[in-house]
């Protein structure tokens, strides 16, 4: 299986391991498999299964056992230490995306947007419960921001070294989640401010996951609808970040010409998307159920470059990072002297 930005899926890799790992997970039991192992005899009282979920996280190489105690192999102990709930957001959604992709394949292949409407999957990435900021609406938002920031914490070290905001003071990130691209842009830039505008609830979780960092000062979280509400500006560079590819054609391009109007003259915009999935290798792990759920957004590069040109913006420098899954990271400038 080759090497991907994600390092958990090693261990995501078959369904009977993934059940497991989401067993262990709920239980309650996979912290501390993990800081410090258990006696056999206290993971048997779990239930009737758990012997053969003793032996199923074993062969998956996750678990040793040594006399009457269980342990953490070395291997998974150090990417679950690194990863946390970052590991248990994608361990949760490859097991969603498997389902629908197992239980409704037709759809999946077929009638794609009744999958969509059908499917478990798409149910957690429903917009409207996140237009609030009250108690319920960051619970129901709240596995969406996991998953998403799941994400972005693996790419984003590829993604920030091959994105350039050298000298850009204000940056406005459309879509930007829960800040986990903005902490790493922040990190790199002492002098970088950033605003990320998402949803309410959205907002709301950001803020309290980024309070304390030492950045936080310098970013803020600008709850509002971006198809209706005036963006801040007039900014040095405005970055999306595998946001696009949830719009249809018209609104992708609706957003970049409102990038293009939030510049400064200049300043530059950022589009950083995966490549298009063209099949997947016999051995890939089973977490690519979600690269076949989300695979009919992706688009080709040359898309995103004829849009932002008819956007109004320069010719985009166009980096391919190869990584898997694969990336690209497009940067194009607004006419004018640099700001």
């Amino acid at each position: 299986m080759r090497q991907g930005l994600y390092p958990e899926d090693e261990y995501l890799a078959t369904l009977p391991a993934v059940a497991a790992l989401l067993a262990a997970s709920r239980l309650g039991l996979l912290d501390r498999l993990v800081s410090e192992g258990m006696p056999v005899s206290e993971v048997l009282r779990a239930g009737p299964g758990a012997r053969l979920l003793i032996d199923t996280l074993t062969s998956a190489g996750i678990l040793v056992q040594d006399d009457d105690h269980l342990v953490a192999t070395p291997g998974f102990a150090q990417v679950w230490r690194a990863r946390g709930d970052h590991a248990v957001a994608r361990l949760e959604m490859t097991a969603r995306a498997a389902r629908d992709a197992l239980t409704r394949p037709e759809m999946l292949l077929g009638a794609f947007d009744g999958f969509m409407a059908d499917s478990e999957t798409f149910r957690l990435f429903r917009y409207d419960r996140a237009f609030g900021d009250s108690a319920a609406h960051v619970a129901a938002t709240r596995p969406y921001c996991d998953y998403v920031g799941s994400l972005t914490a693996a790419e984003a070290p590829q993604l920030v070294a091959a994105a350039s905001l050298d000298g850009a003071g204000e940056v406005l990130e459309i879509g930007g989640n829960a800040g986990v691209l903005a902490g790493a842009f922040l990190e790199r830039h002492a002098d970088l401010h950033y605003t990320v505008m998402d949803l309410p609830a959205v907002c709301r979780i950001g803020a309290e996951r980024t309070a304390g960092r030492p950045w936080a000062n310098r970013l803020r979280f600008l709850p509002g609808d971006a198809r209706r509400d005036r963006w801040p500006g007039p900014v040095d560079a405005v970055v999306f970040k595998s946001m696009l590819h949830d719009w249809p054609d018209d609104q992708a391009r609706a957003f970049l010409a409102l990038a293009r109007d939030a510049l400064r003259p200049g300043g530059r915009v950022l589009v950083m998307e995966r490549a298009p999935v063209d099949g997947l290798p016999a051995d890939a792990p089973v977490s690519a159920f979600t690269d076949v759920v989300f695979a009919p957004f992706f688009r080709p590069p040359e898309r995103y470059c004829n849009w932002m040109t008819d956007a109004g913006l320069s010719a985009p420098e166009v980096t391919h990072i190869g990584t898997a899954p694969p990336f690209y990271v497009f940067e194009a400038h607004k006419p004018g002297p640099e700001p």
